[in-house]
């Protein structure tokens, strides 16, 4: 494609085409890389950072030494060099929230050869919009932040609420699970998904069409949508409609797969299909009986419309004759000879012993329903034949004349279950047409009661019109109402008469109208037979109504169209439902963009932080180089602390839990709450008794308490009051039915209550939402009540807020009863002062930078080290070595073989072999459920020398 000419057909020119797209996306990628630095670098001004933005373009492009780019917004422009407008253009123009308008431009000085996208890869065109996207989001940031994020916010709770279900596999196996999927499945925690097979909860019938989508996108291909079944914990079955796209998170390929609940909507419209084909046929045979008078063209086409109008794959009509009880099959449509040759085999005895269903209604004169060909053990004789036709259910209705049974018609489907209530009482009604009509023809002096009989069926066929759960129509040839139901009247607001005085084209949509007439020319033509489309209404009252319109057309005896039959189906809130979803799918994009910055970005600080600290040891205190490598440290530090913040609200930061007793935790941060909020507010603790103790994150639980206390703090600018409250409270069903983040049971209840200004009821809706603050410009980030937010969640637990304008607020804080009893201090371990050792340490880490750092640390305190890019080379090295590795020290998230997975083959290898773990942040299964001290041992990024040094000593010091 580079050079305009393709790259298929050898394996070689397969590879070199894979490793020329590798090359462009890596050049893509380290464009959006420094994109990104560049964007939440606030220091730069709006003129640096357009161009600094500028600089960026040419070498990302598929011929950099011909590309120029211009970047401009408002009043503000960059241009490389030699930039100049040629017809070889890229442009993503941009709009600030402030009406500024912007644009991010590539040109090709000089032409080349176009590949099939044209002289710019599809890629690059995605590069240059997310490029534009990031520049106005960054632009923005510097006018009006707290605008942006709060609208960010407000999406990404639109995906932390999504009613969808959401998860992520990879090979099969899930990786994450949202609320809505537990909720989906019968399961009250979604993290019991992590590890299951995908192919577990779906249904078997869809096994097939998964595997085939699985290889559609593992191969870079699209997949479509898919409607698909799902099995819940109670073995329930429910209907589900599936998206599905590929990811790459932290370098390992997951699929992320979105299920909607169509259960109810699959069912609606099954049932609306059913009757709808039950009607159709019902209608036809009752226009052929008033029509036709000879009975067996009756009997025949009765059979061809129930095939052709009413998707039955099987319709036949068998009589009894004679006065010797013989029973034959005097009409059929759908069945060849080899089918009919086994039906008169199975009826052939009187009465038909063969077919259970049909004597049944023979005998006894009632319908003889087999919703389950495969299940039911009446359909055994003729199961298997049965099968092979592919006919799921069948049915038999007798025919009456005269008050005796004569014959039955017989229905069959390749749907199970498809006769209910609904479908079997118009099918008797319609055998009652059918024999009735035959009674009809064999007394023919008998019209004034055939005539009688069928307005009665018209009456019916009236009344199941009007009071159908759906619109329904007939629509005139030119677009007039012939005749509405009340349902379609509802929908669209106008009385009866008022619809009968339009026409179709009135009432829809400006924009929908094109595509709808073209669908009824193409039928009036006889191009098709009939049309589904999404259509809006413009209601009475004015707005819009989003509809599934349902069209087919009858025709007369001449052939000439007689009018469309339309049924509609409001669907209003779905579409509804559908644009959440489109706006949470956004956001989840801003999540995953926020981990990754925060894993790359501690790998870095590890680095800057470890050097600096290692440099300062090398430089005496009064030198200036010793106060700039404090000053770097410092930095290093609080961009740290930043990312913290970063991972708290957003619920991924590492959780180091373990049973924490909050009357104590309350007690040991009073003196430092105090000199927080300063000597004008007085600070009072009031600590429940036999509190219980909760599994949690301690120095989460201080961040969270310190920072309500600022919050107070800043809330009380004259002085007030803090008190601190903790109780132990049951929360019971009643309570837990008004909020669906809560289970019932035993909880500690953290009250933090002040007598300050108090919120108004719209920032009591955003007080959580990152970057929302009161506060002036410069004097708040709007992270510190996201970060409670985070901390609570991520803690289990749930947050509720009693405030009022100049009465206070209070910050309620459950968190779940822990039945662990041990809250005491962890015994420190008997480490020795130095924390150097003469041990083999296996140390496994896929960031270059990072391995030397820690590898010239672990050096210099006297360890033997073998050195892994990643956990295949380090499995490979572990094998090979011949002495014995004391310590695997790997980090959690790699390629191919991550932390996890190694340290378990090695431990199968070596079963004394001691593990420490290291990350910033990870989805891995490992800390997603909270670090336990007990189980795991693990070191936060960004680490110190002297705490890695001493974090690896107590780890090969302990017992176990």
């Amino acid at each position: 494609m580079a050079d305009g000419g393709s790259k298929h057909g050898s394996g070689q020119a397969g590879g070199q085409d894979a490793a020329w797209r590798l090359g462009e996306r890596v050049k893509e990628l380290a464009a959006l890389h420094a994109a990104a630095r560049l964007s939440q670098n606030d220091d730069l001004s709006a003129g640096d950072l357009i161009q600094a933005f500028a600089g960026l373009l040419p070498p990302a492009w598929q011929f950099p030494e011909i590309a120029a780019a211009r970047v401009a917004c408002a009043e503000l422009r960059a241009e490389t060099a030699g930039f100049q407008e040629t017809p070889w253009s890229l442009a993503a123009p941009f709009k600030t929230a402030y009406n500024e308008s912007g644009l991010v431009q590539v040109v090709y000085l000089e032409e080349r050869p176009q590949a099939d996208e044209g002289p710019f890869l599809a890629e690059e065109r995605r590069l240059i919009d997310t490029l534009a996207e990031l520049l106005r989001s960054s632009l923005e940031r510097r006018f009006a932040g707290k605008v942006l994020r709060a609208s960010e916010e407000r999406f990404r709770a639109l995906v932390t609420h999504s009613p969808d279900a959401i998860y992520t596999h990879v090979d099969g196996t899930v990786t994450m699970a949202n609320p809505a999927m537990g909720r989906l499945l019968g399961i009250q925690d979604p993290s019991r998904l992590v590890g299951r097979q995908v192919l577990d909860i779906v249904h078997a019938d869809y096994h097939a069409p998964v595997r085939e989508r699985w290889a559609s996108l593992q191969a870079g291909q699209p997949a479509p949508t898919l409607e698909e079944q799902f099995v819940r914990q109670d073995g329930a079955v429910v209907d589900v409609e599936v998206n599905a796209v590929p990811l790459v998170i932290q370098g390992r390929r997951e699929i992320l797969v979105i299920a909607r609940d169509i259960t109810f909507r699959k069912r609606a419209e099954r049932h609306i299909r059913q009757l709808n084909r039950v009607y159709a046929v019902r209608s036809g045979i009752n226009q052929l009986i008033v029509r036709e008078k000879d009975p067996e063209r009756m009997l025949s086409e009765a059979c061809r419309i129930a095939v052709e109008d009413g998707g039955f794959r099987m319709a036949w009509i068998g009589l009894l004759y004679g006065g010797t009880g013989g029973f034959e099959v005097r009409a059929h449509a759908g069945a060849d000879a080899p089918t009919l040759a086994v039906l008169r085999t199975l009826i052939a005895s009187d009465p038909p012993a063969g077919c259970a269903f049909t004597r049944h209604a023979l005998t006894l004169g009632e319908h003889g329903i087999c919703n389950d060909v495969a299940r039911d053990a009446k359909a055994a004789p003729w199961r298997g034949a049965a099968l092979a036709r592919d006919y799921r259910a069948m049915a038999s209705f007798p025919l009456k004349a005269d008050g005796r049974t004569i014959g039955t018609f017989n229905f069959y489907v390749g749907e199970r279950g498809f006769f209910d209530s609904d479908e079997v009482h118009l099918l008797d009604k319609l055998a009652t047409d059918v024999g009735f009509a035959l009674e009809v023809a064999a007394h023919e002096g008998e019209r004034k009661r055939a005539a009688t009989t069928l307005l009665e069926i018209e009456s019916r066929l009236r009344g199941a019109f009007d009071f159908a759960p759906i619109g329904m129509a007939l629509v005139a040839p030119d677009g007039k109402w012939l005749q509405v139901n009340r349902a379609l009247c509802e929908i669209v607001g106008y009385s009866e008469a008022e619809m009968l005085a339009l026409d179709f084209q009135t009432i829809t949509h400006p924009d929908d109208l094109e595509a709808d007439l073209a669908f009824v020319n193409e039928m009036l033509e006889g191009h098709r037979a009939h049309y589904q489309m999404e259509k809006r209404y413009l209601h009475k009252l004015g707005h819009e109504v989003c509809v599934l319109l349902s069209v087919s057309l009858v025709r007369g005896q001449d052939g000439r169209p007689s009018y469309f039959v339309s049924q509609i189906q409001n669907i209003s809130e779905r579409k509804q439902l559908e644009d959440q979803l489109r706006q949470a799918q956004k956001m989840e994009a801003v999540g995953q963009l926020a981990g990754g910055v925060a894993h790359d970005f501690n790998n870095l600080l590890t680095v800057i932080n470890g050097y600096a600290t290692l440099l300062q040891t090398r430089v005496p205190r009064g030198d200036a180089r010793f106060d700039m490598l404090r000053q770097i440290k410092e930095a290093g530090d609080r961009a740290a602390s930043l990312t913290r913040q970063l991972l708290a609200f957003s619920r991924k930061q590492v959780m180091q839990a373990q049973t924490v007793d909050l009357n104590r935790l309350v007690a040991n941060l009073e003196r430092m709450l105090g000199r927080l909020i300063g000597e004008d507010v007085i600070l009072e603790t009031r600590l429940g008794a036999s509190l219980g103790a909760v599994r949690a994150d301690p120095s989460q639980i201080e961040q969270a308490l310190m920072n309500l206390a600022v919050n107070a703090r800043d809330a009380m600018p004259r002085g007030g009051a803090l008190s601190i409250e903790t109780d132990s409270v049951a929360l019971d069903e009643a309570y837990a039915r008004v909020r669906s983040d809560v289970t019932p049971g035993r909880y500690v209840l953290v009250t933090v209550r002040d007598t300050g200004s108090g919120m108004t009821d719209e920032v009591k809706q955003r007080i959580f939402e990152p970057f929302f603050t009161t506060k002036g410009v410069g004097k708040g980030t709007g992270l510190g009540m996201a970060v409670v937010h985070g901390v609570v969640k991520q803690s289990g637990g749930h947050i509720e807020i009693e405030s009022a304008p100049g009465r206070g607020t209070a910050f309620k804080i459950y968190l779940p009863q822990s039945d662990e009893k041990d809250c005491g201090e962890k015994p420190v371990s008997t480490v020795h002062s130095a924390a150097t050792g003469s041990e083999t340490i296996l140390l496994v880490e896929d960031d270059l930078a990072v391995r030397e750092l820690t590898a010239s640390v672990l050096a210099d305190r006297g360890y033997r080290l073998l050195l892994a890019g990643n956990g295949e080379e380090g499995l490979r090295i572990a094998q090979e070595h011949d002495g014995t590795v004391h310590l695997l020290l790997t980090d959690v998230v790699m390629p191919v073989l991550d932390g996890r997975e190694l340290a378990e083959r090695l431990k199968r290898m070596q079963p004394g072999l001691k593990v420490l773990y290291l990350s910033g942040y990870t989805d891995d299964a490992i800390v997603r459920r909270g670090i336990d001290s007990r189980e795991v041992q693990f070191l936060q990024k960004p680490y110190s020398p002297s705490a890695l040094a001493l974090k690896i000593r107590e780890v090969l010091d302990t017992n176990g």
